[in-house]
């Protein structure tokens, strides 16, 4: 059988969901500073990526990956309802997506050298018991170092109590702007800390952001929306979402709603040299987040 050839490093199960009702997307190229519509099949690729030693097997794993998650990923798209298991499954979309962009080449590179696949074999520990359930091949080639990246990403499901966490501080917000998709998708917080998995966030559909948050307890965010008009929140939770969206984006971004994606460049253009958010724009959704109830500050 023929090797593929154009490999997408973000899946077509999650671009899908940025479509618009022609099942095209409206991208701008931050290089070229145009604008363009396209289909998923066409976004977030690199020819060869995944191909290794001749053979494309890695690309194989990962639309087997794409495969299995899709219709989870559709469904919650759908509904804006997660079941009992879609946590678990939007969790490792979002943290495999983050180690399969050209963004974290360097990074990967880095974790590649200094993990084994010993240090990195998944497991759940409790109380000094483990319990093994995923042997790993231990191998030099270079495909099989390349599995590490899903590896990493697995890692959040590794110990009982991270995931625990993880789990218990992850959940959805809706919004009715339509979120942008770029090149880096998975917004992760860049701080100083000895917390080993950040806070982050990472949009999953138009309307839908999966939203991690470990220094600010969601039951209270929610309570706070429920018995308060969301509407301020919703609006600069959505602006410096997209904000930092393009700011991470190397090249790419794109949006269902053209108008929106031209405001949101045309905002970002405007602001991405001031002293208040130069090198930040990727930081300031979590100021909205951590300020939920106190955002008047933001609105100067």
């Amino acid at each position: 059988m023929k090797n593929s050839v154009r490999h997408h490093y973000i899946p077509q199960c999650l671009i899908k969901n940025f479509l618009n009702e022609n099942d095209e997307t409206f991208v701008y190229d931050k290089i070229t500073n145009k604008y363009y519509e396209t289909s998923s099949h066409n976004l977030f690729l690199e020819n060869n990526r995944n191909t290794f030693e001749g053979n494309d097997n890695i690309e194989k794993m990962y639309s087997y990956f794409d495969n299995f998650f899709g219709p989870v990923l559709k469904n919650v798209a759908d509904s804006g309802v997660l079941g009992e298991k879609d946590l678990d499954m939007l969790l490792f979309i979002a943290y495999s997506t983050k180690w399969r962009v050209p963004q974290y080449d360097e990074s990967f590179n880095d974790a590649k050298n200094y993990f084994s696949f010993e240090d990195l074999k998944i497991r759940l520990e409790e109380n000094d018991v483990r319990v093994e359930y995923f042997i790993d091949p231990i191998k030099d080639k270079e495909e099989y170092q390349e599995m590490k990246r899903i590896l990493l990403a697995a890692q959040t499901f590794r110990y009982k109590d991270n995931y625990n966490k993880i789990y218990k501080n992850s959940f959805l917000i809706h919004t009715q702007y339509p979120a942008l998709l770029g090149d880096c998708p998975f917004n992760e917080l860049q701080m100083e800390s000895d917390i080993v998995f950040e806070d982050f966030i990472f949009p999953i559909s138009n309307d839908l952001t999966l939203v991690h948050m470990g220094r600010i307890k969601k039951d209270e965010l929610n309570h706070f929306l429920q018995n308060n008009d969301p509407s301020l929140f919703l609006e600069l939770f959505s602006t410096f979402r997209d904000l930092g969206t393009i700011f991470l984006a190397t090249r790419t971004v794109c949006c269902s709603d053209k108008d929106y994606l031209k405001k949101m460049i045309d905002h970002y253009n405007k602001v991405k040299d001031m002293d208040t958010f130069k090198g930040k724009l990727s930081s300031y959704i979590f100021n909205v987040l951590y300020n939920f109830n106190n955002l008047e500050q933001y609105i100067k």
